[in-house]
């Protein structure tokens, strides 16, 4: 198994206007989403997504730009037609993360602000909240905790079907099939099927030159 990890942490106070040159190089069913969004950020976030993940497609995964045609499962899930790459898009205010694996992976990112102590207390497991509640850092095992079963939920594309008080990503053998990552104000999680560890997975921080050129 082998998972690369691509995270983009832009300036957030750059424009969308600025970088709206680039929409052709993504769908044109993108693009409609794009004008969709109220938000500066909704919308750069939807470009770099597709965006970066064309480029890191043909970069380092050796695609022709002509091959790749993004669809969507009804639940929302990415998938590449007509291949057999598997991939995971998740973005957080000014941060996107994008799982390309030859297993079923889930990615998710957060940017850390405060303890949510009452979504933990409605959507997380009595041992993860009581873990979170004796910790030291009570905001940063949130984010971890969080990004962990957000992205377990992504692997199949099931989502919010499976209540996230049905899983404890503190068990053993889930926590073995999660790898955490901490850049910056993020927290990003992969999780997959099998048990994965650091020789499995390739993580790139990049910049947005890395998607210009």
């Amino acid at each position: 198994m082998k998972i690369d990890i691509y995270i983009l942490i832009y300036n957030p106070e750059i424009l969308y206007k600025d970088y709206e040159k680039y929409n052709k190089y993504i769908s044109s069913e993108r693009v409609c989403r794009i004008q969709r969004f109220i938000f500066n950020k909704d919308k750069l976030n939807s470009l770099f997504a597709e965006l970066l993940l064309r480029r890191m497609l043909v970069k380092y995964h050796k695609m022709n730009i002509s091959q790749i045609e993004i669809c969507y499962e009804p639940s929302g899930k990415p998938f590449l037609k007509n291949n057999e790459i598997l991939i995971s898009i998740s973005h957080s205010e000014n941060c996107v993360a994008i799982a390309i694996s030859d297993e079923p992976t889930g990615i998710d990112t957060e940017k850390i602000s405060e303890y949510y102590e009452e979504i933990a207390s409605d959507f997380f497991c009595k041992e993860e909240y009581k873990y979170i509640n004796s910790s030291k850092n009570k905001c940063e095992e949130f984010y971890k905790i969080w990004t962990k079963k957000e992205a377990f939920t992504k692997i199949n594309g099931e989502g919010l079907s499976i209540p996230l008080n049905s899983f404890n990503v503190l068990d053993n053998d889930f926590s073995q099939k999660c790898f955490t990552i901490k850049k910056d104000d993020f927290f990003i999680s992969v999780c997959s099927e099998r048990i994965i560890d650091e020789n499995h997975i390739n993580i790139h921080f990049l910049n947005i030159a890395d998607i210009e050129d």
